[in-house]
């Protein structure tokens, strides 16, 4: 009564639950009497019906559990058990099973490595029945395919030379040395070991003998043969005579040759006389040199003889004045003034340089630079003469000395301070004004400290002239200060640059030049033609057209330095004469494209409104007094 109780209630909750209702809506025939069970969850230990789907979701899903590194494994009851892995194998929690024994055994190296491959086997010894029969003696080398032969010595480390080299052949050994005895003894035909030995002093080797024994000797003077080299002849007189000190003096005494050492700076050597020795002396009393090889005589300092070209240098008398007594310098501005010399002005410094008479004794002119007065400008003023080549030549190698007198004006404003330099450079002879030369060195320099009195200035230069020297300039400068008074000048006068012995020598007396040297000299670098009278004749030309005409206006007095540039005063100053008309035309226009080294020469002179008759002669003259045409080949 009890289980059929139990029956139908179990039936009633299945009837009751999801899957009988499903099928129920189908038909109910014996196919479909399969009873479909709920599904319990996961972790359910009831002793409900296990779905396939709960075998499933136990097993997949993981909710058995099993220790690391156990398995399952059936036991006697024929129960799944966990057991952990032992013996010779291991497992891990990857489930990778590592085996390295048998029965307790560990396995041999060459359970992993190929045994039948004979270069994996790496010790050991090859039984002989593995190995073939026979023997080989010496070194061994494998080919590495198991053969082995006999080693040669290019095979083998740390073998000596002597492995491959006969070294029984003397001529096989390169290095090293021989004892004694393994030498033969030399013979007069062979080689053979030879004992060392340190000849004396004044020894030679002269034999060996048979025995390998070498011998000294002092050589005879037959024994020597050829001559003594320059520097040998002096060791040998060092060592004859003890003459080794430069200065020193070998003379003869009374039976042998002695020498005589240096004197002291400044003395003199004197003789004694046929039976006596020399001696050094110191010179005593005083005088002048009465005659120098310069020519000078008179009273000459000692110090200045040997002066080698005592010669003003030109324009250094300041004598000539072709451009006029007194030429006005404009300020900014560089122009040439008295003959040979030009003047650097800067702004507000217009200036005048003038012909005064002569400050130094015996002088006719001398030159004054004035800035003028109420000039503010404070820049340095220049006043330099430049030299040309033929005058440059003489100085080249050679000290020089140079000389003026100077004094100021009573108003000067450069700090009583005269500046003078004489610069030299390597490019071509030039004015060099502010701008330095080309490889340029002050060969002479310093400051003339100047007064109202006039007084004489001399420098010499402390090394030569280069003898590159190519371009050489003398120049005075000042540096004014504040707005010029009446008299803010300096002048100078009788100046000489000359060549000197050395830096010892200071410079000679002021050589006065002739004053027709002076001008020929001058007009060299500069001429200026200047009017006689209002009608003074320039030339005669030669007519090309009714108002043009050519030809060469004056012959120069002397060849100048290169081909002149030229200028007139002004061309209202001359006139071209019409040989039908009773009054000169002027000249409106001319070149000086014709001028030669020798002659001044126009190619294109012209006269508006003459009427010229072409092929005629003309003559063409000043008409003013003040008139003048000029050529310059100034630096």
């Amino acid at each position: 009564m009890l289980k059929r109780t139990a029956i139908l209630a179990a039936l009633a909750a299945v009837t009751a639950g999801p899957a009988f209702a499903q099928m129920s809506q189908g038909s109910f025939g014996q196919s479909n009497l399969a009873i479909i069970a709920p599904t319990a969850p996961p972790g359910d230990n009831s002793n409900r019906i296990a779905t396939t789907a709960f075998v499933a979701n136990a097993v997949g899903g993981g909710s058995l559990t099993l220790a690391n590194g156990k398995i399952f494994i059936g036991s006697a009851s024929n129960v799944a058990t966990a057991q952990t892995v032992t013996g010779d194998c291991t497992l891990t929690a990857l489930g990778a099973i590592t085996c390295t024994k048998t029965n307790g055994v560990s396995f041999a190296a060459s359970a992993t490595t190929d045994a039948t491959n004979a270069s994996n086997i790496s010790s050991g010894t090859l039984a002989a029945a593995r190995g073939g029969a026979g023997t080989v003696t010496g070194a061994l080398k494998g080919n590495g395919a198991g053969l082995v032969s006999q080693a040669a010595c290019s095979d083998l480390s740390g073998v000596a030379a002597s492995c491959s080299t006969d070294t029984t052949n003397a001529a096989n050994i390169s290095s090293g040395t021989l004892p004694a005895g393994r030498l033969p003894n030399p013979t007069a035909s062979t080689l053979g070991g030879v004992q060392s030995l340190t000849c004396a002093v004044n020894q030679w080797l002269n034999t060996i003998s048979t025995s390998g024994v070498p011998a000294c000797a002092q050589p005879s003077f037959s024994n020597i043969s050829g001559n003594l080299s320059s520097s040998q002849q002096t060791a040998s007189i060092d060592t004859l005579t003890g003459c080794t000190t430069q200065g020193s003096v070998l003379y003869r005494n009374a039976s042998t040759w002695v020498c005589l050492g240096p004197g002291t700076s400044g003395q003199l050597l004197s003789s004694g006389g046929a039976a006596a020795n020399p001696s050094w002396v110191t010179a005593s009393g005083t005088g002048t040199v009465t005659t120098c090889n310069n020519g000078l005589s008179g009273g000459v300092s000692a110090t200045t003889c040997g002066n080698m070209n005592p010669v003003a240098a030109r324009g250094g008398g300041f004598d000539v004045w072709q451009r006029g007594t007194s030429v006005a310098i404009a300020a900014s501005t560089t122009a040439y003034s008295n003959d040979g010399w030009y003047l650097v002005t800067g702004a507000s410094q217009a200036s005048t340089v003038s012909q005064v008479a002569g400050i130094a004794t015996g002088s006719l002119w001398a030159a004054k630079v004035t800035r003028n007065s109420g000039q503010t400008g404070t820049t340095v003023i220049r006043y330099a003469m430049p030299l040309d080549s033929d005058e440059i030549a003489p100085l080249q190698g050679s000290n020089v000395a140079l000389s003026f007198t100077a004094k100021e004006g009573a108003n000067q404003s450069f700090s009583h301070s005269l500046n003078y330099v004489v610069y030299c450079g390597t490019g071509s002879p030039g004015k060099r004004g502010a701008s330095a030369y080309t490889g340029e060195t002050s060969v002479i320099s310093g400051t003339a400290t100047t007064s109202t009195t006039a007084a004489r200035v001399t420098a010499t230069s402390v090394s030569a002239v280069p003898s590159n020297c190519t371009q050489l300039e003398i120049q005075f400068n000042v540096t004014p200060v504040g707005t010029a008074g009446a008299d803010d000048s300096f002048t100078v006068d009788d100046l000489q640059l000359e060549v000197v012995a050395g830096s010892a020598f200071t410079a000679s007396p002021y050589v006065k030049i002739d004053l027709g040297e002076q001008l020929r000299k001058a007009q060299r670098f500069y001429f200026r033609r200047n009017s006689a009278s209002a009608t003074d004749v320039i030339g005669i030309m030669q007519v090309w057209s009714a108002t043009q005409f050519f030809g060469k206006l004056f012959d120069l007095p002397v060849q100048m330095r290169a081909t002149p540039t030229s200028n007139v005063s002004s061309l209202a100053h001359m006139e071209i004469w019409n040989a039908t008309a009773a009054t000169p035309t002027n000249v409106s226009s001319m070149n000086f494209s014709g001028n030669s080294a020798n002659s001044i020469a126009t190619q294109s002179g012209a006269a508006t409104g003459a009427s010229l008759t072409a092929g005629n002669s003309t003559m063409l003259q000043f008409n003013s007094a003040s008139g003048w045409i000029d050529a310059s080949a100034e630096l």
